[in-house]
């Protein structure tokens, strides 16, 4: 099934904010699904393995954004397989901007620089 072209400019548009840091995400409960919300929607982007796909061995991550409404019903859903594989790059690449959001990973890993360079040097032998 082809997504709604509005679908994916919707996550095009969800992309470059969230790289501008105009968009804080949120972990869910589901591992690896991460959610923004808006007044009567939300946008929720996850990581998943196909293991009852054609290859039960394949150990490689598959992605997905889904637009779902207040109540949680699914409006709109793409998969990094979808459309033979088209929409994978961007999907991929939202789902690690929202990881990196909702985790908090950006001011973590400041920290930890910041915290590296004003230690003072370890005396020796």
């Amino acid at each position: 099934m082809r997504p709604h072209a509005k679908f994916i400019l919707l996550l095009e548009s969800l992309k470059s904010a969230s790289e501008a840091g105009r968009v804080e995400w949120t972990e869910t409960l589901d591992v690896n699904t991460y959610r923004v919300p808006f007044d009567k929607a939300s946008v929720r982007v996850g990581q998943f393995y196909d293991y009852d796909g054609d290859d039960k061995n394949d150990e490689t991550p598959k992605y997905q954004a889904v637009l779902t409404d207040e109540k949680g019903n699914w409006l709109e859903v793409v998969t990094s397989k979808d459309d033979d594989g088209r929409y994978a790059l961007l999907i991929m690449e939202l789902f690690e901007l929202a990881r990196r959001s909702a985790r908090k990973l950006d001011d973590l890993l400041d920290s930890l620089i910041s915290n590296i360079s004003t230690r003072k040097a370890v005396k020796r032998g």
